[in-house]
């Protein structure tokens, strides 16, 4: 089945995939060997969309088309947090940079934020008109940049959870955003054929648009 997001661990060691076989698994970053039993998600016939390391490696957290995120022991497998509900399925999960907070993006057009500790929601959902394909923090973790099918980018303050007056706009769906690792410019890529540079504070490009034929 399909392979829909991998991605290695903070410190290095593991990789972590997620599947349209509706699990998630963990691999050993040198060997490419399974770590562990397939992280089955709870609603069978749901694609495992997200995964996310916390920065500390010790934990994994699973997004599913089944509208819930789940936040997993890596050493055990096991759920410590979840399921964090949205009301359709979700695309995306993100920890913040402290690992104090996870983002959560997906059909319902909303981004949620949600305490590492209480499960709690800790603001009012954040919106798009469309459905919201991927989240990016900035590096000091002051901001969430989301994108949509609305063709959109948002910035949305993390604290107190409102959206900032910077925005972006592609000409199509918007499928990736990341910060540069200083925060001062943010990467996008869009089915219009294009990647972009934006400088984070002003929403100004940095660059043309880095074409694919």
């Amino acid at each position: 089945d399909l392979v829909h997001q991998a991605v290695f661990s903070p410190d290095g060691r593991l990789i972590a995939t997620a599947s349209y076989d509706h699990s998630a698994q963990l691999w050993n970053a040198q060997t490419g060997e399974p770590v562990g039993a397939p992280l089955r998600h709870s609603s069978q016939g749901a694609a495992v969309m997200g995964v996310c390391f916390s920065p500390d490696s010790t934990r994994l957290a699973v997004a599913s088309r089944d509208g819930t995120a789940t936040l997993c022991s890596v050493e055990t497998g096991a759920p410590v947090l979840g399921p964090l509900r949205h009301t359709e399925g979700l695309n995306s999960v993100q920890f913040s940079p402290t690992g104090r907070t996870i983002a959560t993006a997906g059909f319902d057009n909303t981004i949620r934020l949600w305490d590492v500790q209480s499960g709690e929601i800790v603001s009012q959902p954040f919106r798009h008109l469309e459905q919201v394909n991927q989240t990016a923090f900035s590096p000091d973790g002051c901001v969430l940049a989301t994108a949509g099918d609305d063709s959109m980018v948002r910035f949305w303050g993390v604290r107190p959870g409102q959206m900032l007056e910077t925005q972006l706009r592609h000409d199509s769906t918007v499928n990736s955003v990341q910060f540069s690792r200083d925060g001062k410019r943010l990467l996008t890529a869009s089915y219009d054929g294009t990647a972009r540079i934006w400088d984070a504070e002003t929403g100004l490009p940095v660059t043309a648009p880095m074409k694919h034929e």
